[in-house]
């Protein structure tokens, strides 16, 4: 009878390097037991004739390729993909260390005190998201530069009406001739002067840092601002304000999609009750949506990277090389452009900088208590990979994933699906390609057998390039361009076979 691979068994036994002996099953249906001494209890007159035909059913065993044969569990434990195999070109790659930075002057940014004060209200809190327009820090004005313009301001504000009501009042005398018309004149130069007086105190409070809004809300309310509310500046640099009875307090937002114009609140610099000078930076801002790959590159480099660079070659970048339960695994990044190389090289050591844009990717977003929203981003600022460059074309082969090929010393294998001997799937009835019999004596031996869902077994080829991620095999070999293979997991069936073969051959009996 054929011999049965469970891989759900076999599997674990490779990771933890047992012997997968223990683990192997062998089918064998004997009504007779043997006791230490090799003594055959139940002698009976047919013993001899059964043992001839249970050898007779493993003698195609000893002929049989090793072979895996898989559960339908152990297949989804190890994430099993079959794939056709593809012919086609391969360009081999140079990796060239690289690292994620800020993009200068878009992905950093201060928030800074507009006026001299002393900071009332902090709601900035470091590591939530900042949205435009979002108010974080109120700031009581104690610049007294500040103060006598807002009361220069409605000073005029103040005659400026005083004006209007006069021209009102002498508008039907003027008409009647009661009064002189130059008196009316006199007051209508006046008023001209006061507009243009408020435009100018006006400008003079946004030039000393008081928000543009919160002028306008000072002109309606004829009020004098107290304190200034800092927010988050837009896209276009601006910072809009409300009126200071706004409370600062955080906004019930949903997760929405991430804005170039959203920043993440890096660093908190102030505190409640710290006094202020105008310019001071209030906390750090970072916007992580664009950034940059900087590539060291040596000087032989630099012809191959300005070429790349001139015809906008595509290029891969790889983040992580790690190994988990299936294999190594890494992030790669395509259609990558280098936008320029530096003209000049890096402090202390002989390396160029080559500058390559990154478009940041929003792999989660949370919802605190308060209702602020945190982000966790695919690429973070100091984070190292590899960038491949281009290099040598290798054409007429057959490229395959690094996880679909075994490599072992000098020999290499791919799994493909298992082919029966016709003769030996003659013997067995209702397509039973497994080695179970039907018989009713083996109901109970046969609940030990899971289902078989697969068999593969191991294909030789020659390696011609290998790398990280791709496997490169010689085409012209048994292995055929529209061929079934394993795609992933080439290694570990690779344990299995060897497992199999230490196992060795002869009979071994169910433990229940």
């Amino acid at each position: 009878m054929q011999r049965a691979l469970t891989l759900s068994l076999l599997v674990v036994a490779a990771f933890l390097g047992y012997s997968a002996r223990g683990w192997l099953e062998h089918a064998q249906h004997d009504h007779h037991d043997e006791d230490p001494h090799g003594v055959m209890h139940g002698g009976d007159d047919s013993h001899d004739d059964h043992e001839d035909d249970h050898d007779g059913d493993h003698g195609h065993d000893e002929d049989e390729d090793p072979h895996v044969a898989l559960t339908e569990e152990a297949a989804r434990t190890l994430g099993l993909r079959l794939g056709t195999v593809q012919g086609g070109d391969y360009r081999k790659t140079t990796p060239i260390p690289s690292e994620v930075v800020e993009f200068p002057g878009v992905s950093a940014y201060k928030l800074a005190a507009p006026v001299n004060g002393v900071v009332t209200t902090v709601a900035a809190e470091p590591g939530a998201v900042a949205v435009p327009g979002e108010p974080l820090f109120e700031v009581q004005i104690t610049d007294e530069r500040v103060l006598d313009a807002q009361l220069a301001l409605l000073e005029a504000l103040t005659r400026l009406e005083i004006v209007d009501e006069e021209l009102q009042r002498l508008r039907p005398l003027a008409e009647s001739g009661a009064v002189s018309g130059r008196q009316r004149r006199d007051l209508q130069y006046e008023r001209r002067e006061l507009i243009t007086t408020l435009g100018l105190r006006r400008d003079e409070l946004i030039v000393r840092g008081l928000p543009e809004a919160q002028v306008a809300t000072l002109v309606d309310a004829k009020r004098l601002l107290r304190s200034v509310t800092v927010r988050v500046p837009t896209g276009d640099g601006k910072a809009p304000a409300a009126a200071p009875e706004t409370p600062i307090v955080p906004a019930s937002w949903t997760p929405r999609a991430a804005s170039p114009d959203d920043f993440s609140i890096e660093r908190l610099l102030v505190e409640p009750g710290q006094t202020v000078r105008r310019g001071q930076a209030l906390c750090d801002l970072a916007s992580h949506t664009e950034l940059y790959l900087r590539v060291k590159a040596f000087e032989r480099d630099v012809p191959l990277l300005a070429r790349l660079a001139d015809t906008k070659t595509p290029l891969s970048a790889e983040f992580g090389h790690n190994l988990d339960a299936h294999g190594p695994t890494s992030s790669v990044v395509e259609g990558l452009q280098i936008r320029y190389v530096a003209n000049h090289v890096l402090p202390g050591s002989k390396a160029y900088a080559c500058f390559i844009p990154l478009r940041n990717e929003l792999l989660h977003e949370s919802i605190g208590a308060t209702g602020r929203r945190y982000r966790t981003w695919r690429f973070a600022v100091g984070q190292r990979g590899h960038v491949l460059l281009p290099t040598t074309l290798i054409d007429g082969h057959l490229p395959l994933p690094a996880e679909a090929v075994a490599v072992e010393g000098a020999n290499a294998f791919v799994f493909v699906p298992h082919e029966h001997d016709d003769e030996h799937g003659d013997e067995h009835e209702d397509g039973d390609h497994y080695g179970h019999h039907a018989g009713a004596e083996d109901d109970e031996d046969h609940e030990d057998h899971e289902e078989v869902f697969l068999e593969l077994e191991p294909l030789s080829v020659a390696v011609v390039h290998r790398d990280r991620r791709t496997v490169v095999v010689a085409s012209g070999g048994e292995l055929q361009p529209g061929d079934t293979i394993a795609m992933n997991a080439a290694y570990q069936l690779h344990l299995a076979v060897q497992a199999a073969a230490d196992g060795g051959g002869g009979h071994h009996h169910h433990h229940h």
